[in-house]
């Protein structure tokens, strides 16, 4: 089980060979322009595309599922967009912002404390396969699939979820929606 909080994060990877998690620099989890698009890494900083900061919220029915989303304080009739996978992933699939049924992931510590690994939950599953969230050679956040041999683990892409302040947190209104 994870003892990640449901709270406000930059999502940052956590580079093989890292051995602490006080290193300068990274690739964080960083919103596209559009829903529907690859969710990106990019360099800490103002983004060309969209947001950093993401809420990770515990599912209440099971407390090692997440779903992770922007963050916005509302309770209203539509989605807000988060990341998605299909409901049968595949390696190299994308990880999409997307605004309809958002995907939930299984967060569990890594091998250094602080770090985690993000699995993909679904249905539908090969056996003997597990499916993580890594980054591609092209900057983007996809799924990777992983053969269950012993050590696979330290084949996962480990994550930092750093805490970012509600003020911070919380996008602007604009027009009754949100802007990101």
């Amino acid at each position: 089980m994870s003892d990640l909080k449901s709270h406000a994060y930059r999502i940052r990877i956590v580079p093989k060979g890292i051995t602490s998690l006080d290193f300068a620099g990274g690739m964080y989890a960083t919103a596209p322009s559009k829903v529907g698009e690859p969710v990106r890494t990019e360099a800490l900083g103002p983004s060309a595309t969209g947001s950093q900061i993401w809420q990770v919220k515990r599912v209440v029915e099971d407390e090692g599922n997440y779903i992770i989303s922007i963050p916005f304080d509302y309770n209203g009739p539509f989605d807000l967009p988060g990341w998605q996978h299909h409901n049968k992933p595949s390696g190299g699939e994308h990880v999409t912002y997307g605004t309809d049924n958002l995907s939930y992931f299984r967060i569990t510590p890594a091998d250094l404390p602080g770090a985690y690994h993000i699995g993909v939950l679904s249905d539908s599953m090969a056996v003997g396969v597990l499916y993580a969230v890594g980054e591609s050679e092209g900057n983007n956040v996809i799924i990777k699939s992983y053969a269950l041999y012993p050590g696979y683990d330290k084949l996962l892409t480990r994550w930092q979820f750093i805490p970012v302040e509600s003020s911070e947190a919380v996008p602007p209104v604009v027009g009754g929606r949100y802007k990101h």
